[in-house]
């Protein structure tokens, strides 16, 4: 089976049953990047979505799910907010 023909298989519809992360070649990199206020030393303070350099892998027993109709595995980046200021670097991560 070719992977096109996996990606367009749908997952099963619950939660899945395993869930761990992975290191990803793909490092560190911004994904969305907001200006949302002024900070006190002058600087943009700007909401951003990074990714983390991690992958995370959900998987669905292929004892109750069959593999011919269901993707058994899904991965995705691992990513987390910030905010933080262009000019003095202040800020947070949520």
């Amino acid at each position: 089976m070719s992977e096109t023909e996996n990606e367009e298989k749908p997952t099963p519809p619950v939660p899945p049953s395993d869930q761990f992360t992975i290191p990803s070649n793909r490092g560190h990199r911004t994904l969305e990047r907001e200006a949302v206020d002024r900070c006190t030393c002058g600087g943009t303070l700007y909401d951003e979505r990074h990714t983390t350099g991690r992958m995370v892998v959900h998987t669905w027993s292929p004892e109750n799910w069959d593999s011919d109709e269901y993707r058994l595995e899904d991965e995705h980046p691992e990513t987390e907010r910030r905010v933080e200021c262009d000019r003095c670097g202040a800020g947070y991560t949520y």
